[in-house]
């Protein structure tokens, strides 16, 4: 790609403004968010584990 000192320019102010339009966004409050959970993918880390392993493992670690 070929870049003109225009171009370089007119993308910088581009940039430049969009920048500083991020502090008229109206905030999002995070309180309504739910509690992230973790959970276990049995194909892949769990992979090698039997039934009551998995079970006691999750149990201990508290992973739903």
């Amino acid at each position: 790609m070929n870049l003109s000192r225009r171009l370089f320019i007119k993308q910088s102010g581009t940039a430049a403004f969009g920048v500083s339009m991020l502090n008229q966004l109206p905030a999002i409050p995070v309180t309504n968010l739910p509690a992230m959970k973790l959970g276990l993918v049995t194909y892949q880390w769990g992979k090698d584990w039997d039934l009551p392993t998995i079970i006691t493992n999750c149990e201990k670690t508290g992973i739903h």
